[in-house]
């Protein structure tokens, strides 16, 4: 992907994180399933572009795209902003109420439909390509677990109040006051499906020679070494700082307070903080360039290289 389009596509994540700040997960979802459709159509403008590229300069074809798929909550959600066009304002919150509405025999047949609508996309990208896209090989391994996820599972089942966002937090807090004897049952119990896990995929091995393992974390890439600027914004923070601790605010409540505090500035003493921000980001670079004469950052954008 260009660079301006990659760009483009995180600033329009974080935007879509910064307007649905505190909205429900199913409209959120509802609203990502919408928009990814125009998401993909531009990516397949791209990569029909790139292949006319590739094609004048002799290279080889780029990976093939993802296969398209929507859920029962995405078709449900199509079908209400076409049954209520009027319907402008606060459009996923609605969508998101009636929804919840319906009974288990309405979402089954939303998940019927969905199957049918996904068995379309298949047909269809197999006409377009030939061959489904090729699945990641991490995924050719055994599965895994761990006791804390087996004692998840249960709360859950205990638990059923507990909402989706708040289920880890809780049972974090429950696990950490249980005993090494109370936790025994859950050791036990991964340990005896990991053994299984890892039976069932040797003998998937014996059927299938061509699935490799391929266990293990994946390597990071490694980081690349440029100097850390700073903002307008972060300097304000950092002026903030004691008065945020002074008032106790840690996490969520100190991040909004802070941007409440910011956008109420006008954009006058906004602009100090930003002059503040490119002297001593002046300082910053002189440093790196001098720390690390060589690295790919310093080459790019030293004064010599810019001259040239």
């Amino acid at each position: 992907m260009p660079v301006s389009a990659e760009k483009t596509v995180k600033t329009i994540i974080q935007k879509i994180k910064d307007t649905f700040d505190g909205f429900g997960e199913e409209a959120v979802e509802e609203f990502y399933n919408i928009m990814i459709g125009e998401v993909r159509t531009f990516s397949e403008t791209l990569r029909k572009e790139t292949l006319a590229s590739v094609a004048q300069s002799g290279g080889s074809e780029p990976e093939q795209p993802s296969l398209k798929r929507v859920t029962n909550y995405t078709m449900f959600g199509l079908n209400f902003r076409k049954e209520n066009p009027t319907v402008k304002e606060n459009v996923f919150q609605e969508i998101a109420k009636a929804w919840k509405k319906l009974s288990a025999d309405q979402k089954a047949e939303w998940k019927t439909k969905a199957n049918e609508e996904n068995a379309k996309l298949k047909e269809a990208y197999l006409e377009q390509y030939g061959e489904l896209p090729k699945k990641n090989r991490r995924k050719n391994r055994p599965k895994t677990t761990n006791p804390f996820q087996e004692y998840v599972k249960e709360f859950r089942v205990k638990n059923p109040k507990v909402g989706h966002r708040d289920v880890f937090r809780e049972a974090s807090k429950a696990w950490g006051k249980m005993s090494d004897k109370q936790k025994k049952k859950y050791v036990e119990q991964a340990d005896t499906l990991r053994t299984q896990y890892r039976a069932d995929f040797e003998e998937q091995q014996r059927l299938n020679p061509q699935v490799e393992d391929v266990g293990g974390k994946r390597k990071k890439r490694p980081r690349k070494e440029r100097p850390k600027t700073k903002s307008g914004y972060i300097v304000f923070g950092n002026h903030w700082r004691a008065k945020l601790n002074s008032e106790n605010l840690t996490g969520q409540g100190a991040m909004s307070a802070l941007a409440d505090a910011w956008k109420k500035l006008s954009e006058k003493d906004q602009a100090k903080y930003k002059t503040q921000a490119t002297k001593e980001n002046e300082a910053i670079v002189s440093s790196f360039l001098k720390e690390h004469p060589e690295s790919e950052w310093a080459t790019k954008h030293s004064p010599q290289s810019a001259s040239a």
